[in-house]
């Protein structure tokens, strides 16, 4: 194996390791959040870079927050925001969630496929 190579694999390995650290840290403190917040919501999925693991220093965090009721959804995605683990968070009640899984759009497709869910 050439030094590049080399090189090239253990960046490719250390970004694979931020990543893993990263889900586990948003997992973790997403889990916490409803918890202290006594909420259930249906799901907090992660989409964008950080779900691809194609991010870098200038990337955001984008969550979807999917609650059978629109303001719970609202006031933890407030909640996250708050706590400064997401920069954008897009809130859905279950009926909107539905649609949106059955939508044609690219944007609603690529985040079915890329997206992470966190809880």
């Amino acid at each position: 194996m050439s030094d590049h190579e080399a090189k090239s694999r253990s960046i490719k390995e250390l970004k694979a390791k931020k990543h893993h650290e990263k889900l586990s840290l948003l997992r973790a403190s997403v889990k916490e959040i409803v918890h202290r917040e006594k909420m259930e919501p249906q799901f907090v999925i992660l989409f964008g870079s950080y779900a691809r693991g194609d991010f870098n220093g200038f990337s955001d965090v984008d969550l979807i927050v999917v609650d059978k009721n629109r303001d719970q959804a609202e006031r933890l995605a407030c909640s996250i925001q708050e706590q400064g683990l997401a920069d954008d968070v897009l809130t859905l009640n279950s009926e909107e969630w539905n649609q949106k899984k059955k939508s044609n759009s690219f944007f609603w497709k690529s985040i079915l496929q890329e997206s992470i869910c966190l809880y």
